[in-house]
């Protein structure tokens, strides 16, 4: 449980920056897509 709410804590603080330097948002989704990648690519 303390790792997810770390996570939530972490996504929190990111998305508090996004909105400061929007710039940080395109690499977030950038991430975001890559992980999503990872993630079916380990499903299969």
């Amino acid at each position: 449980m303390q790792k997810v709410s770390n996570r939530m804590e972490a996504e929190k603080i990111f998305d508090t920056n996004v909105k400061n330097r929007p710039r940080l948002g395109k690499l977030k989704s950038m991430y975001l897509i890559r992980k999503e990648t990872l993630n079916n690519e380990k499903s299969k």
